[in-house]
């Protein structure tokens, strides 16, 4: 066999990869638009008025993070909760869930919301997230048990009932805020128990990014290549 015909499968490998590659360029945000969920004004305090809020007392800048972005977490170092706002007729309780599957199992307990309803200052007390290994999703448990978490297809009504934001100038400090009522019936107002995370990144981190695939591609090609020119002989 020739060194032409030796080249053929290669020449497709490598077209293959360079597709990868071009597609690993272009920034999935600036490929999709950003799942959104709508947040209603509700009868009490706004999110919106909320956020605005802190972002005055604490000199910070948000923004908003796609729903599809937010399900998975994973730490980045101490990772903490601070409770920031509750607006609800009755306390949450705040946790995570350790990994990507096994439904609701495994909530793991960290804080309570405020015990009266209003807007807390970004000098309470803190509390550290569990030594926790891969990804986790967020949640909160209801006084009657009921469970909602980060990712939608675990709740009840396959509904997001968590939204979150970002520091612009620090890409490891979060607010969340949750929806504790099931849809449809809910308000939407999503300022049942509002948090503020430090030192996690948001996911979902167990999927590889195209540029990973890429370069995969590129070794596999690589790798078939150089099995055939051994195998002819070729230097």
């Amino acid at each position: 066999m020739d060194q032409l015909h030796m080249a053929i499968p290669l020449n497709r490998w490598l077209s293959f990869a360079t597709l990868l590659l071009t597609f690993a360029a272009i920034s999935p945000s600036a490929m999709a638009t950003p799942l959104l969920t709508p947040i209603n004004a509700g009868n009490e305090k706004p999110l919106a008025t909320i956020l605005d809020t802190i972002i005055k007392s604490d000199g910070v800048s948000l923004e908003r993070v796609s729903d599809i972005k937010d399900e998975f977490w994973a730490l980045a170092g101490d990772g903490t909760v601070r409770t920031r706002a509750r607006f609800a007729g009755y306390n949450n309780i705040f946790g995570v869930i350790p990994g990507t599957d096994g439904g609701l199992n495994g909530f793991q307990y960290l804080v309570s919301s405020p015990s009266r309803n209003g807007i807390a200052g970004h000098d309470g007390t803190e509390t550290f997230l569990p030594e926790l290994i891969g990804d986790f999703r967020l949640s909160i448990r209801t006084p009657g048990g009921q469970l909602w978490s980060s990712r939608a297809s675990d709740n009840i009504d396959s509904k997001d009932h968590m939204v979150t934001w970002v520091d612009v100038n620090d890409p490891l400090h979060y607010f969340v805020a949750f929806e504790d009522l099931r849809f449809p019936g809910s308000d939407g107002d999503f300022n049942d128990i509002v948090l503020e995370l430090r030192n996690v990144l948001d996911g979902p981190l167990s999927v590889p990014e195209p540029a990973t695939l890429a370069l995969t591609a590129l070794g596999l090609a690589g790798l078939a290549y150089s099995r055939r020119r051994k195998g002819s002989g070729l230097p």
